[in-house]
């Protein structure tokens, strides 16, 4: 993980949301299989914590991350995504990719079905990551 100081926001078993001195939410993703009703609090404190910090800059490292169901990466894609660009005003992710197989499938998928202006971009590393979120 980059270096910036952070603070956490919320945590469940799924996930940390932390907010980076550098201003931009981060989503460290676990390895616990995904479960609905976590998903969907995570990504409530997610805008939650965009909304707080005034940013619309997310890194979302999923290298542990359990591969997305279907439904949930459709829920994200066609009602989370949108929501959070219109509420939280959403410009761009950076994705660190998940290294257990399917996962990385999963969260391209979620890219691919976007019909929104989100700026977003993957990664093998969160470095680069984090770089590339503060360079704009």
């Amino acid at each position: 993980m980059p270096t910036t100081p952070a603070s956490v926001y919320f945590h469940n078993s799924l996930a940390t949301v932390s907010y980076h001195a550098n201003g931009y939410v981060c989503l460290q993703w676990t390895d616990v299989p995904i479960e609905e009703e976590a998903l969907r609090a995570l990504y409530a404190h997610t805008l939650h914590a965009l909304q707080h910090y005034h940013t619309g800059k997310l890194l979302t490292d999923q290298r542990r991350r359990q591969p997305l169901p279907a439904d949930a990466q459709r829920w994200i894609a066609e009602h989370w995504i949108p929501a959070a660009i219109s509420t939280a005003g959403y410009t761009r992710c950076a994705i660190v990719e998940s290294e257990l197989p399917g996962a990385a499938v999963a969260a391209r998928a979620v890219g691919s079905a976007l019909q929104s202006p989100l700026a977003f971009h993957y990664f093998t590393d969160a470095v680069p990551a984090a770089e590339w979120l503060t360079a704009q």
